[in-house]
């Protein structure tokens, strides 16, 4: 919101200028004083006529569209950015009177992984090996609701489906494979970690996953976490 003021004897004309991606507004709140009726249309350009000793509120909005700001999927994006953007007045001759900055930070989060490769190596058959991979993302200032998925071969779990993610904060997320050797020897996949929502088109990452079956028999699970979900008891 902007407050501007004809603090002169005179009618001042005065036009605002700004860019992508604000618009300008006239608020239907004005001071109480010679007040200047107002109205909701909204655009990049707006001239006002202010009568001596007038004031009234300018609404200066931002309007995106997501597919014009988004990342596509798959693409490398920075995890923020600056845009800068002046808000200009002029009077009826085009003569600069004021310039003000409006600044729009972005926050793009970056899921990260470690590690992004899990190798189970050999695991005999029946028997089930389980290990764990942390995730956290970049942003300085948001919690992202995450939901997590397995795509591959069926041998393998993930645990948990869901977690909410605060900034700076690492969490575990588990996955587990059971050996059986009527599947295949070789059994590989991604872990697939992404944004609930339609964010998650593009803030998404991935873990790769690999393990091989060995005809060794054994009733012994292998747990290398402190987490006791997934394993049969």
């Amino acid at each position: 919101m902007v407050k501007l003021q004809n603090t002169g004897e005179g009618p001042l004309e005065t036009t605002a200028k700004t860019g992508v991606p604000w618009l300008l507004g006239l608020s239907r709140h004005m001071c109480k004083a010679h007040c200047i009726e107002g109205d909701r249309t909204k655009s990049e350009s707006i001239t006002v006529q202010m009568p001596p000793r007038s004031c009234i509120e300018m609404v200066v909005e931002l309007s995106l569209k997501t597919n014009d700001v988004w990342p596509s999927q798959g693409s490398v994006y920075p995890s923020r950015t600056i845009t800068r953007t002046e808000l200009c007045f002029s009077d009826h001759e085009a003569v600069m009177l004021l310039s003000l900055p409006l600044v729009l930070h972005m926050d793009m989060p970056i899921l990260e992984t470690e590690p992004e490769v899990i190798d189970f190596g050999f695991v005999s058959d029946n028997t089930s090996r389980k290990s764990y991979f942390t995730v956290k993302h970049s942003s300085p200032s948001a919690v992202i609701e995450l939901a997590t998925s397995w795509s591959g071969d069926r041998q393998f779990d993930l645990w948990p489906s869901s977690l909410s993610l605060p900034p700076g904060v690492s969490e575990r997320v588990y996955l587990q494979f059971t050996a059986n050797w009527m599947e295949g020897a070789v059994s590989c996949g991604e872990a697939v970690i992404r944004s609930r929502g339609a964010g998650g088109e593009w803030c998404r990452t991935t873990v790769r996953a690999r393990a091989c079956v060995a005809r060794t028999t054994s009733h012994v699970h292998d747990d290398h976490t402190d987490d006791v979900n997934l394993l049969p008891s």
